[in-house]
């Protein structure tokens, strides 16, 4: 139960890394936009 607990909440900082990557590369990606 520990380990399985362990594994999920690295899962979920993984995913949460993940979603402010491409949060942050959209949001680079709208500013290029809006220079052109």
């Amino acid at each position: 139960m520990i380990k399985l607990d362990h594994k999920l909440i690295g899962v979920g900082w993984a995913l949460r890394y993940v979603l402010s990557l491409i949060v942050e590369q959209k949001r680079q990606d709208c500013n290029n936009i809006n220079n052109f």
